[in-house]
């Protein structure tokens, strides 16, 4: 061989060596930044979508109280004036609504399509014997807070909803509980509308289960999503 093509390839080698490593260490570190960049974009979003859905929960507890307190102005013997006024509070946001008094039969109104599942009705069964082993509440309505339960998917085009339950209390007397169940769907597709395509936005209730999902055709599970990077979710 001779002693240029020698001498060419190490010099070939020598410079070529530097440029090599100076690549794959600046791809590496481009990498990790549009990672680190991407999760924290991610992690915004998230939290703006979680202020949203407890914004929504802040304000249907708050209205809850001021219908429970509506509730304690009436005559509970009154049936026919409890079930109107329940249905008076029917509207885009609240399809059920109930009044359970202390040893007496509920009086429920609900919009004409809904179909209470299971998991729903035993959220409001729990909360309302929660509220009546507790007693009278000693703070003032205002500063109250409705029990809240969900999001849970109701019905088979898996509407979004939550369970408010608030006391209904005259005098310092406990009548009963005051009970709603309240739509959040807007509040999903907002949601999903501020969310770029490409983002996976996934709905998780507080037993680990998936409620709802956009973005991609396929179904995640929580153990699923964990085996994943978050950049990729």
């Amino acid at each position: 061989v001779p002693l240029f093509v020698v001498l060419l390839s190490v010099l070939l080698l020598v410079a070529l060596v530097p440029l090599v490593a100076f690549g794959w260490l600046t791809h590496g570190q481009m990498r990790d930044t549009l990672v680190a960049a991407q999760q924290e974009r991610q992690l915004h979003q998230a939290a703006a979508v979680a202020q949203r859905v407890q914004a929504f929960l802040d304000q249907q507890g708050r209205e809850a109280v001021k219908l429970a307190e509506a509730v304690a102005r009436i005559d509970a013997e009154q049936a026919i004036e409890t079930r109107a006024l329940l249905s008076s509070f029917l509207d885009d946001t609240v399809v059920f609504a109930r009044f359970r008094p202390i040893g007496s039969a509920p009086q429920t109104v609900a919009a004409v399509e809904l179909v209470v599942p299971k998991a729903v009705t035993e959220a409001l069964e729990t909360d309302a014997r929660a509220i009546e082993d507790k007693g009278v509440e000693r703070v003032p309505a205002a500063a109250r807070v409705a029990l809240t339960r969900g999001p849970f998917a109701v019905g088979p085009e898996k509407v979004l909803a939550v369970t408010l339950t608030s006391p209904v209390q005259r005098d310092g007397v406990l009548l009963g509980v005051f009970q709603q169940v309240a739509v959040m769907q807007s509040v999903w597709r907002d949601a999903m509308s501020a969310v770029p395509a490409p983002t996976r936005l996934i709905l998780i209730g507080r037993q680990a289960e998936v409620v709802a999902q956009a973005g991609t055709t396929a179904v995640e599970t929580p153990a699923t999503m964990q085996r994943r990077d978050l950049v990729q979710r």
